[in-house]
């Protein structure tokens, strides 16, 4: 039985790796001749036929442990420099669980995002959040944002969080990528958003939106924002006599002005998400311009991507 554990954990290591990562493997080999060395030392004679086999056995069972607990670490370091989105995350660990990780959507750069493993296939990553659960005494984030907090990003992954719009340009610029949005109302019904194109520009061409191939129940909230660029309180881009950003708290692709911003104020306490007209968590095709939602969500995904089950 021992024999058998031991060949099997071998057999579950791949011959390639085992040949790329010599400095690896060394450690392991090392340790199999000690074993061996003092195995022979130990015994007489009579019995140095079953030292040496039982040594044999002790150090194939190590040098395959050791090797696979290097493999695993590699690919935790792959996860943690390598990756630029969540779907990426899966190849290197196809039962990845949701929550938290690090990625580099621009090289050498590092954020933390949360990653949908569970939604159609998994592989979402979560560019935008509003109204995660808060511990106690934590102050919700203000979205009520400048120019230069919406490139680079605010809020924390466990929370509430806006990727930031040079990392949202860099995803969907290197991959086709699809878009959803899942929206919660204040009796906890849900409702969703989807679009079959999703892609932002660079900032030369402050961020201008493609969208379309609207599926869903929760309406169209989008289709009036496509081909507008992205506004802030700070720098108006909207077509609007004013500023749009100003006058509807939150950056977003604001045209005269919006059918839908899900940046906009979270609803006051006690509210039941009642606000006034266009300032809340808005998607007018379901709730109308008076209402602010509890929860809203963007998550993206590469159209090219193919769940592992």
């Amino acid at each position: 039985m021992r024999k058998l554990l031991s060949f099997s954990l071998c057999f579950l290591i791949p011959f390639q790796f085992l040949a790329a990562k010599k400095t690896v493997a060394a450690p392991s080999l090392l340790i199999l001749i000690r074993l061996l060395i003092w195995k022979s030392s130990h015994f007489h004679q009579p019995r140095m036929k079953e030292a040496l086999t039982e040594g044999v056995r002790t150090g194939i069972l190590v040098f395959c442990v050791n090797t696979l607990l290097m493999k695993l670490i590699i690919k935790n370091i792959f996860v943690s420099v390598i990756t630029r989105n969540c779907a990426e995350v899966l190849v290197y660990f196809p039962q990845a669980p949701s929550g938290i990780y690090t990625i580099h959507p621009i090289p050498g750069t590092p954020v933390e995002v949360y990653c949908d493993m569970d939604y159609d296939g998994g592989g979402w990553t979560v560019i935008q959040r509003r109204g995660a659960p808060l511990e106690r005494g934590v102050v919700r984030q203000d979205f009520a944002q400048g120019w230069s907090a919406y490139e680079k990003g605010f809020g924390s992954a466990e929370q509430d969080y806006w990727i930031g719009l040079t990392n949202i340009a860099a995803m969907t610029r290197m991959e086709d990528s699809e878009l959803v949005f899942d929206l919660v109302d204040w009796d906890d019904e849900v409702r969703f958003a989807s679009y079959k194109v999703f892609q932002v520009s660079n900032s030369a061409d402050d961020y201008r939106l493609t969208t379309g191939g609207y599926v869903g129940n929760a309406g169209d909230g989008f289709f009036a924002q496509n081909n507008a660029t992205f506004s802030t309180k700070d720098n108006d881009k909207t077509l609007n006599v004013g500023n749009c950003a100003s006058l509807y708290p939150g950056g977003w692709w604001f045209t005269k002005c919006h059918s839908s911003n899900i940046n906009g104020n979270y609803a006051a306490e006690g509210s039941n998400g009642v606000a006034e007209y266009a300032q809340g968590i808005t998607w007018s095709r379901w709730k109308g311009y008076y209402h602010s939602l509890k929860q809203a969500q963007m998550q993206i995904r590469s159209k090219s991507y193919k769940p592992f089950w």
